[in-house]
């Protein structure tokens, strides 16, 4: 019986699409591997210190000016509302504006990053908001083909012009000029297609840009508390222990990340597939195909954890041999993460934005909590394993509310 639903997914849309998106993540954690390896041996645990920074705060940046954008077009697909891409880009183009100005005035060093670089953060998040719209519609109109390409292209320029300006500028310096010339340059290669295709008559309008901030209220706000469980940690290490632990923890996460990208892989093609399925009357299949998946990912996660400790402890640079078992935890972590998003993927097709934000408000509080009082105890074990708490928490609780809401799901 297993077999036999196992070969309907890998022949259905979310089967294929999901093969794809597999590939392709697969191909960056490569390139991911590689990067990271060449990277330690290159720069210090203070300069990886405020790469790390410079990312946490471009994922906030990115969030408010995004707005909640990549959300809202989901009724474009799903309830044919049109006017939903003018609406978003009316939105982050006011956004962006505000942003750069208020990026011109800034004089201060932020968590070991200067004005320079705080500049650099606020006009890549500017390109990622875009970017992360562009894809999020290739993603829901199935083109997992074309959102591979990008991606793969976007991490073998990123690997590739990475390497070359930090053996040029021998910092921190290169590896971040490097985020936003990559994404300036895939930007304009995407989005004249999307323009012509998706902004068709497009127009300026007060009234969109209202829409956009009432509609996208909720949903930033489950962004920016999103962004407290996976990223403020950088920012509480750095402060509460130093610039180079943040490094060192920073080297971790990242190969605790591969976990991320194989289940970032599984969620690009799940709300389609959860559009499919209730459309095609056969949300029983949804259901099922959580358990296989998640048996699947922590198989994943098991090997994935095994092999980014082998590689830290003998490859990687021994400045960062402690980076070891952040990894391991952290591969946990997202494995949680990974089976929790499979469960907010449901709450964004119901609508249920209310309870989606309540529930990721209460992870985010819960995970700063931990970490104020782990960090001082274990120093940066105590903020991964702050991480899996959190994630894990968030799970069980989306869970337990949609067996409870979902009359469908317990069939």
């Amino acid at each position: 019986m297993i077999k036999k639903y196992l070969g309907t997914i890998k022949h259905s849309s979310f089967g294929k699409n999901a093969i794809v998106y597999m590939i392709a993540s697969l191909i960056t954690a490569a390139l991911s591997f590689v990067l990271v390896t060449v990277l330690t041996r290159l720069l210090t645990p203070a300069d990886f210190g405020v790469i790390e920074n410079f990312t946490a705060l471009c994922a906030l940046l990115t969030s408010v000016v995004l707005w909640g954008g990549n959300t809202v077009i989901v009724n474009y697909y799903s309830k044919a509302e049109k006017d939903k891409f003018n609406i978003v880009v009316n939105g982050i183009i006011i956004q962006s504006v505000l942003f750069l100005i208020l990026a011109s005035f800034y004089k201060f060093s932020f968590f070991g990053m200067n004005r320079a670089v705080v500049f650099i953060a606020v006009g890549y998040s500017v390109f990622n908001a875009l970017y992360s719209v562009i894809t999020t519609s290739f993603q829901l109109e199935k083109k997992a083909v074309k959102y591979a390409i990008i991606v793969v292209l976007f991490a073998v320029l990123n690997t590739c012009l990475s390497i070359v300006l930090v053996l040029n500028t021998h910092d921190y310096f290169g590896r971040i000029v490097s985020f936003m010339l990559v994404s300036f340059i895939l930007l304009l290669i995407i989005s004249f297609p999307f323009v012509k295709s998706k902004l068709n008559g497009f127009s300026f309008k007060l009234v969109f840009i209202k829409e956009y901030y009432s509609i996208g209220f909720v949903l930033v706000a489950g962004q920016v508390i999103s962004w407290m469980l996976e990223k403020i940690d950088r920012f509480m290490i750095t402060d509460m222990l130093s610039i180079d632990d943040a490094g060192i923890y920073g080297v971790g996460y990242q190969f605790g990340m591969i976990v991320l990208v194989l289940q970032s892989a599984i969620s690009r093609a799940w709300l389609p597939y959860i559009i499919e399925k209730v459309n095609d009357n056969n949300k029983d299949a949804i259901r099922k195909t959580i358990q296989y998946i998640s048996l699947f990912l922590f198989g994943f996660t098991t090997i994935i954890s095994i092999v980014s400790y082998l590689y830290i402890t003998f490859v990687i640079d021994e400045r960062y041999q402690s980076a070891a078992n952040i990894s391991v935890i952290v591969c946990f972590g997202y494995c949680f993460d990974g089976l929790w998003k499979l469960y907010n993927g449901i709450l964004v097709y119901e609508n249920m934005f209310k309870f989606y934000t309540i529930i990721v408000f209460i992870a985010g509080v819960i995970n700063v909590c931990l970490n104020y009082f782990t960090i001082p105890i274990w120093g940066t074990y105590g903020a991964a394993l702050a991480t899996v708490a959190s994630f894990f928490g968030g799970y069980v609780v989306s869970l337990i509310y949609i067996k409870s809401k979902l009359s469908w799901f317990n069939k």
